[in-house]
């Protein structure tokens, strides 16, 4: 891993902000989304880590997964919300820093 990355997790890390997910969970969620053959996108990955991990946002312009992630059957209870557009979405995003968006200009910040 690059010691740039590695060193910005210890940060978050230690704010309390970066959320670790099981390892052996994530593999078993793929696995079944593959075997289920569930998903048309090839993105299972990113889907079985919503799951596990409970996120419910979602930053793509790739319509197969932003179209899995819609998915009831896939992502459910609650379902999640896909933003396409940095520039219409910055606002809704401020509430996390890692996701590299400024908050709106016409919009202050919280």
């Amino acid at each position: 891993m690059n010691e740039q990355v590695r060193g910005q997790l210890v940060v978050l890390e230690r704010a309390g902000r970066l959320r670790s997910v099981d390892a052996e969970k994530l593999h078993l969620e793929e696995r079944r989304l593959l075997a289920d053959r569930v998903c048309p996108s090839n993105d299972s990955h990113i889907l079985a880590l919503a799951i596990v991990s409970g996120a419910r946002t979602l930053a793509t312009n790739d319509n197969a997964l932003a179209g899995d992630f819609r998915n009831k059957s896939i992502i459910d209870k609650p379902r999640g919300s896909i933003y396409r557009d940095p520039d219409d979405h910055a606002h809704l995003l401020r509430h996390t820093s890692s996701c590299g968006v400024k908050s709106h200009p016409k919009r202050p910040a919280l």
